[in-house]
């Protein structure tokens, strides 16, 4: 994803503002400061305990702002997509054949025929409580952080890993119900908590520990055999989740360098990720996906999803040598997961004023992605 200038090209973008030209080189004579900016509210439902991950209650709100600056086009794109879900695609098997009574000698015709492709079935597996939030930083023309920001979601929710994190993430509450059930072990409380637990649940001999706590030997929490099995199907979710964005960013990567060299990239591509999807219901509905957003003011959009997405499918120019970083962060109910290419950075504020790196810049002066390179 990241191509890095040349130095022809850093050449032309550091003549500045020695000519008295409205544009020079690939830099404007004066930077073009109109900012654009989208706020909006993710959608969060009860699926996963009915906790909300906003401190005021319903979604996690969010904005984006975006300035053109300096440069003759905006080479900058992003994603804000309030809710995911994962595409499984399957092709149908042929109908079996019934005797229509047609002569055998017809029949004989068609066995050289090549036979039509069965139709494939798209499958939409929801995440709730899920959503993905990217930046790509272009540079040397615009066309890769487009294609970025239009292809990662579609790229992403159809690999194989995402699929299978999908529908094991799904599967969680049910796999983690049926180990209490093989444990002997009550249900947890909604959220977790099983402070408040009737008496008949507790030791039958009403026996205390050294700390003076009732020892419930049915307590989830405090089974080993338990919490073993949860954190090695937690482990297993983890691993498919970054398997799954480290996969989609050599495809997306692969998908652009197709498109340069004008070979054939996916049907789909450049089509509008979660068009016709309705996030509040949990079957695979068609129904338009629209949410009421937060308030903003009059320089503000309201967006139920913003992912630089238009009626304009990115194409490569050959005036261009176009590269983009690329940062993006996937918001689940248990964990933050950041992806990144280059040196575009994601910074988690924690309480308190605690700034968190999710992400590790890549530049060939540093000495460990310079050794990559090389090698």
């Amino acid at each position: 994803l990241d191509m890095y200038c040349t130095s022809r090209e850093r050449e032309r973008g550091d003549r500045g503002t020695s000519n008295n030209k409205s544009i020079m080189g690939n830099l404007l004579g004066s930077p073009i400061t109109a900012k654009e900016t989208h706020v909006g509210i993710t959608h969060d439902d009860d699926d996963d305990g009915g906790r909300s991950r906003s401190m005021d209650g319903g979604g996690l709100r969010y904005g984006i702002s975006s300035m053109q600056g300096w440069r003759v086009h905006m080479e900058d794109a992003h994603i804000a997509q309030p809710f995911l879900y994962a595409e499984q695609r399957r092709q149908e098997l042929p109908a079996t054949k019934e005797d229509d009574g047609k002569d055998d000698k017809e029949e004989a015709k068609n066995v050289n025929a090549a036979p039509p492709p069965p139709p494939t079935t798209t499958i939409r597996i929801p995440l709730p409580n899920h959503s993905l939030f990217a930046v790509f930083d272009g540079h040397g023309g615009s066309f890769a952080a487009e294609y970025a920001s239009r292809n990662l979601l579609r790229v992403l929710c159809r690999s194989g890993p995402f699929v299978e994190y999908a529908q094991k993430w799904r599967d969680r509450e049910g796999y983690l119900r049926r180990e209490r059930a093989r444990l002997g072990l009550r249900e947890e409380q909604e959220g977790g908590n099983n402070d408040n637990v009737v008496e008949e649940e507790k030791d039958a001999d009403g026996k205390k520990d050294n700390n003076g706590k009732d020892n419930d030997k049915r307590d989830p929490e405090g089974n080993e055999d338990y919490q073993c099995a949860r954190a090695s199907y937690d482990h297993e979710l983890m691993q498919l989740l970054e398997r799954s964005l480290r996969d989609s960013f050599l495809d997306l990567d692969a998908e652009i360098l197709a498109e340069v060299r004008g070979e054939k990239v996916a049907e789909e591509a450049n089509s509008n990720y979660g068009e016709g999807y309705d996030p509040s219901s949990s079957s695979s509905g068609m129904d338009s996906a629209k949410r009421p957003v937060a308030g903003g003011d009059a320089n503000e959009k309201n967006s139920n999803s913003v992912n630089d997405n238009n009626n304009d499918h990115p194409v490569p120019s050959d005036d261009e040598d176009a590269g983009t970083t690329a940062v993006a962060v996937v918001l689940t109910p248990k964990w933050i997961v950041c992806a990144n290419a280059g040196d575009s950075r994601a910074v988690y504020s924690r309480s308190g004023h605690r700034a968190v790196p999710l992400s590790y810049d890549h530049k060939p002066d540093d000495d460990d992605e310079e050794r990559r390179i090389r090698e």
